[in-house]
C-alpha cells in the first residue's frame, strides 16, 4: 500500500486528502476468480528475500535461523506430492532463494527465475500458494488466485496480510479503489495546475 499520495511538483507537496489507495500493480493483468485450495499446495511457488537486504534493513537473524525460519514456514504449506517452485520477483534475491533451495532436500522442486513479469505472470498460473517476502510479487499471484503467505518480516507486510491476504477482500473492489486513487491524484494535479497558473 501506498501511505497517502503525497508528491512533489516544484517545491510544493500536496497530499491528496491524506488518503492512502492500494498498490498501482493490483491493476496489473485481469483477475482471476479463485478455486478451492488443499491445505497443503500441490504447487508452492517460494520467493526467499535477499538476506543481504534482510540484514541491511534490520534483520537480525544468523542466516541458519533466517533459512530455517523460512523452511518451517514453507513445510507448513507442503507434503511429500508437494512441486515447490522456487522463483523470484527481483535479482537481488535470486542468490538467496538459489542457496536456500540447494540446502535441503526437496521431494519435488525446480528453480526458475523469470526475467520479466510476464513470465513470472505465466509461472503462476498453477501455483496453489505463493511464499514471498515481496509485496509486488503476492499481489500478482493474488490476481491468479493464489493463496499468498507473507513472510512477516516488516510492518507493511503484516498489513498486507491482514488487509489482503486474511480478509477476504474482493480483488474487483481493490481495483476500483486504485483507480479513484489514480483519479484523485489526477484531480490534485488539475488544482495544483491551475493555482500556478493564478500565481
Amino acid at each position: 500500500m501506498r501511505e497517502g499520495c503525497l508528491f512533489k511538483a516544484g517545491c510544493r507537496e500536496m497530499l491528496c486528502k491524506n488518503a492512502c489507495y492500494p498498490d498501482v500493480v493490483f491493476l496489473y493483468g485481469k483477475e482471476k476468480k479463485t478455486y478451492d485450495k488443499n491445505s497443503k499446495g500441490k504447487k508452492v511457488c517460494c520467493n526467499i528475500l535477499s538476506y543481504d537486504y534482510y540484514k541491511s534493513a534490520g534483520g537480525s537473524k544468523s542466516k541458519e535461523e533466517y533459512f530455517d525460519e523460512w523452511k518451517e514456514i514453507l513445510d507448513s504449506y507442503t507434503d511429500s506430492d508437494t512441486i515447490i517452485l522456487f522463483s523470484s520477483t527481483t535479482i537481488e534475491d535470486r542468490k538467496t532463494t538459489e542457496e536456500f533451495s540447494k540446502k535441503y532436500v526437496w521431494q519435488k522442486s525446480c528453480v526458475s527465475f523469470p526475467d520479466t513479469v510476464d513470465e513470472y505472470w505465466s509461472q503462476l498460473e498453477d501455483v496453489d500458494y505463493v511464499i514471498s517476502g515481496r509485496m509486488h510479487a503476492m499481489i500478482l499471484a493474488m490476481q491468479q488466485g493464489c493463496i499468498c503467505v507473507p513472510y512477516e518480516w516488516k510492518d507493511k507486510l503484516e498489513v498486507f496480510k491482514r488487509e489482503y491476504c486474511d480478509s477476504g477482500i474482493e480483488l474487483a473492489k481493490v481495483r476500483r479503489n486504485v483507480e479513484l486513487g489514480f483519479a484523485a491524484l489526477k484531480k490534485g494535479i488539475s488544482g495544483l495546475e491551475e493555482d500556478e497558473r493564478k500565481a
